[in-house]
């Protein structure tokens, strides 16, 4: 995204950005966001970028094979809840 476009989201239809406007296309908002995430990055260790890419990859090529199948979001948080029932957490 250039900056003229970031300048150009950066008040949604005349709306200060801190304010939101959820009337935005969900693909210009998103750009906008990502946009904003990359002013916070940091170069990083390029073998920590490159081992991240080949996981997504090795993943995306096991789930479209059948290899391993997907979970659903509801049944992801059921098992989260219920571990974290009976969880204890320093300092609570």
């Amino acid at each position: 995204m250039t900056m003229a476009q970031v300048k150009q989201l950066s008040t949604l239809q005349g709306t200060p950005l801190c304010e939101g406007d959820r009337s935005q296309p969900p693909e210009s908002r998103a750009a906008l966001a990502a946009s904003l995430l990359e002013t916070f990055e940091v170069p990083g260790d390029q073998g920590v970028e490159q081992a991240w890419k080949a996981t997504i990859q090795r993943r995306m090529v096991e789930v479209d094979s059948g290899r391993v199948q997907t979970i659903p979001w509801s049944e992801v948080q059921r098992r989260v809840r219920r571990h974290l029932k009976g969880a204890s957490f320093p300092g609570a």
